[in-house]
């Protein structure tokens, strides 16, 4: 009998300069939402804050910052992202370009965030000195706010037979690299935009049907370990090796390191405006998502052999 479970499956999306432009601006008032709640849940002091209540402020703060006239008023000038390009004398109303469900999914990771902050400040106060003092959330930047999240599917399609995607705000559809594996899906439950190093992701969030596996009626125990990544207590003692991918891994970073190391030294006041910097860097942030890859890879791969031959795996509690 078939069962639901989660996946999240990640796939490069192909866009035009248009849509390019429309999703790199969806993510530029994302992060000026984000850093607008941030500062409200700080001025507010150390207490918890809803998602709801979140919006509810930031609407306040928002509508206020519709009107010219209160530009005047403003502390601190208003970033120069979140004006329409087309017409930068306009005040902000091209935030409208951000949907309800994207302001509520960044209100919910504020709060996660401060109140995680809130959590770890209480244990300290019952603590004491033997907790390590907690640091509220930090403010984004541009760069790195990247990715935004649709929840609602009236804000989503995803045309599986066509390969293709459409997004509320963006023109066209959305071309995907691949489908491979979204042929069972039984319900979406989000989609995720992604900017990265290396181009443009959507990590897809659906339930799964799939059949339950057989019961092999064996049990083992794990050990994690240095030597050996991992070490089963059955088939005697078999151990997993160690990550051995990531020597080539390491090997090719210390390369591209030592390169970044020359052009610092050569140009120290300039090399991040310099062509060659700029490339190792970006060959650089290859090579760490590679790795990633890798290691993503190799432990989903070992964690898939362990369920299919076992039924009860035990592992040891490190924190007792």
């Amino acid at each position: 009998m078939e069962k639901e479970v989660d996946r999240n499956y990640k796939r490069g999306i192909k866009l035009n300069l248009r849509q390019r432009d429309v999703l790199t601006r969806k993510l530029s008032q994302g992060c000026f939402v984000f850093n607008t709640m941030l500062e409200i849940c700080k001025d507010k002091g150390v207490r918890r804050f809803t998602k709801e209540e979140l919006v509810e402020k930031f609407n306040v703060v928002y509508n206020s910052l519709k009107f010219k006239s209160a530009f005047g008023k403003l502390e601190k000038p208003l970033p120069d992202y979140i004006f329409d390009v087309s017409n930068p004398e306009d005040p902000i109303d091209g935030l409208t370009s951000l949907n309800d469900d994207i302001i509520v999914d960044i209100a919910n990771r504020v709060s996660s965030a401060y109140n995680g902050f809130v959590t770890r400040y209480e244990e300290r106060l019952t603590g004491g000195e033997s907790v390590k003092e907690p640091k509220p959330p930090r403010f984004k930047s541009v760069n790195r706010f990247t990715h935004i999240t649709y929840w609602k599917q009236q804000f989503y399609n995803l045309d599986v037979k066509n390969q293709s995607l459409t997004l509320d705000g963006v023109d066209g559809n959305i071309k995907l690299t691949s489908v491979k594996g979204l042929d069972r899906i039984s319900r979406l439950i989000d989609v995720k935009v992604v900017k990265t190093s290396k181009g443009w992701l959507v990590n897809i969030h659906f339930k799964h049907l799939v059949n339950p596996l057989p019961k092999t009626n064996r049990e083992t125990g794990v050990d994690l370990g240095i030597t050996n990544f991992a070490t089963l207590s059955s088939n005697n003692g078999f151990s997993f090796p160690p990550l051995g991918q990531l020597n080539t891994d390491s090997k090719d970073l210390a390369r591209v390191q030592r390169k970044l190391s020359k052009i610092k030294e050569e140009q120290p006041e300039t090399f991040r405006t310099d062509k060659m910097y700029k490339r190792w860097l970006n060959i650089s942030n290859n090579i760490y998502s590679r790795a990633v890859n890798h290691v993503t890879n190799t432990l989903h791969t070992w964690s898939n052999m362990l369920i299919t031959l076992f039924d009860k795996i035990v592992l040891e509690d490190l924190n007792k």
